[in-house]
């Protein structure tokens, strides 16, 4: 994977892998400990259909926290999985062919 710069997250739109837009970056999480990035923080944009987006956990400011494994692309826009289809764990399209081809 290539590199990428936070400075050049900043205010980044985040889309679902179904077309709808979510918001834009507003902040990243880090486990201090591990040092492991955790999730993005979304600020929602004011249009959205909040019934579109309930797979998804929220902090206190209503800003929606997407786990990094969820992370598809990040182009002009960071592409994530939808938040409601089943989390296994699974990072990109590599993973989901691997685990598909141990199940045959």
């Amino acid at each position: 994977m290539t590199d990428i710069l936070a400075q050049n997250l900043t205010e980044k739109g985040v889309m679902r892998n179904d077309g709808k837009e979510m918001g834009t970056l507003e902040n990243i999480t880090v486990d201090l400990k591990t040092g492991k990035l955790e999730s993005i923080v979304v600020k929602p944009k004011t249009d959205i259909v909040k019934s579109d987006f309930q797979g998804y956990d929220k902090d206190s400011e209503g800003n929606f926290l997407v786990p990094v494994r969820w992370v598809e692309s990040i182009t002009d826009n960071i592409m994530v999985r939808d938040g409601d289809v089943i989390d296994t764990g699974a990072v990109g399209p590599a993973d989901r062919k691997e685990s598909s081809a141990v199940e045959r």
